[in-house]
């Protein structure tokens, strides 16, 4: 059955959005003015979304600003946040921040909110917006745990806003095929929830196919609902007539997850769900000089870092170079910087590298494709005592390969 497409209002979308963009435009680092979060609940509670929504926005550009010292967003900074944009109807940008009170937010230090305290919270929060997008089995799944309902906001309060705001949305608006692509790279790149929603959506308007329950199973086993994952699993193999030589293998991953216990602990607070091993490898390269470098890490598909090792030929010399590297990850934006020191007869050096580009998920969604801009600084001991700093400028290629492991916790 498909879901009733409910057409946002645009021009609200657009003045919400513009609202959370201005203080980011405008204002200097530590200087965004914000209401304390006691006012801005109560602005949730009488229902002024639009106007809560630009308030947590300034309080969050505020909390990044000054990162250094708080360590960022608090997490129920975040799952609120995302908790009053589902309110709004404004479901994607619900969805997106969810994960990101996962990736980006951390143990509030001022409550010592303990870990499974914040994960009740936390449950509270995905349960409401999957409510409020009328997907009362994937909020049951999440709400099998415990959940904790805020001090700010009584449990009346949250049904009725429920009863009252309650819509049946639709997050896709791609064909089958391009879907099903979109969400497996969602999911590949830590935006669980989204991913969940289109292949749920998926689901039920082609409840024939099994590839979208395949995708939702692998979404449930990587947040550690194992349970779910076989539900899904099975389900699709009933649903469509798949060829022996690919029923195997499927029985076998079905037989290991019933064997797993289901644990639906989702780390949250700055650290992903899944972590993986790195293995990069690729060349920069000039007019002034060319290197090839390997690199050998640990990633959360966000944040990474690494050891490096190089290979570099300038000015009619070829040495050797050993470092490390730290690498931030937005979407298919990625920045860091590398410090090394080069092994070079008679003239050692150190680099200092910094490096902006764009990471594109490969197909198979095993790696990323690294197109970057880096800007180095090499300083060399000359045996006279004297130094020399040589600025470079290159353009490097490569490939990251991600050897994932799910970390138990």
């Amino acid at each position: 059955m498909y879901k009733c497409c409910v057409h946002t209002n645009f021009i609200r979308n657009i003045f919400v959005s513009l609202l959370f963009v201005f203080p980011l435009l405008t204002k200097a680092e530590g200087t965004v003015p914000h209401l304390s979060l006691n006012k801005i609940h109560e602005l949730v509670v009488q229902e002024q979304f639009d106007k809560a929504i630009y308030e947590y926005s300034r309080y969050i550009q505020n909390k990044l600003s000054i990162g250094s010292r708080t360590k960022g967003v608090e997490f129920n900074v975040m799952a609120e946040y995302a908790y009053v944009l589902a309110l709004n109807g404004m479901y994607d940008g619900a969805l997106t921040n969810l994960d990101r009170a996962i990736a980006l937010g951390h143990e509030d230090k001022k409550t010592k909110m303990d870990k499974i305290k914040a994960e009740k919270l936390l449950r509270f929060y995905i349960c409401q917006v999957y409510q409020l997008m009328s997907y009362p089995d994937i909020a049951s799944t999440f709400a099998k745990n415990e959940i904790l309902q805020p001090d700010w906001l009584t449990k009346q309060q949250s049904d009725a806003f429920i009863q009252k705001y309650k819509t049946f949305p639709v997050v896709n608006q791609d064909g089958f095929s391009a879907a099903v692509t979109r969400a497996n790279t969602l999911a590949a790149q830590g935006q669980y929830f989204l991913s969940l929603t289109i292949f749920q959506e998926l689901i039920e308007n082609f409840p024939n196919e099994a590839t979208p329950y395949m995708g939702q199973s692998k979404v449930w086993e990587t947040l550690g609902y194992y349970d779910k994952a076989a539900e899904l699993l099975t389900e699709g193999m009933s649903r469509s007539k798949i060829q022996e030589s690919a029923r195997q293998p499927i029985e076998n991953h079905l037989s290991t997850l019933r064997k797993k216990k289901a644990e639906t602990t989702m780390p949250p607070f700055g650290s992903s769900l899944a972590v993986a091993d790195i293995f990069y490898i690729g060349g920069m390269f000039s007019s002034d000089y060319w290197s090839f470098n390997g690199r050998w890490g640990t990633t959360n598909y966000r944040k990474t870092g690494a050891v490096d090792l190089g290979l570099t030929h300038m000015a009619n010399t070829t040495y050797f170079s050993f470092g490390f590297s730290n690498y931030v990850k937005v979407s298919i934006v990625s920045a860091g910087y590398g410090i090394s020191y080069n092994f070079q007869k008679g003239d050692p050096s150190y680099t200092i590298k910094l490096s902006a580009g764009l990471s594109v998920l490969s197909r198979g969604g095993k790696g990323t494709f690294d197109w970057m801009y880096a800007f180095s600084l090499t300083n060399h001991f000359k045996q006279n005592g004297e130094n020399a700093v040589v600025p470079m400028l290159g353009v490097s290629l490569g490939f990251s390969n991600y050897f994932a492991k799910r970390e138990k916790r």
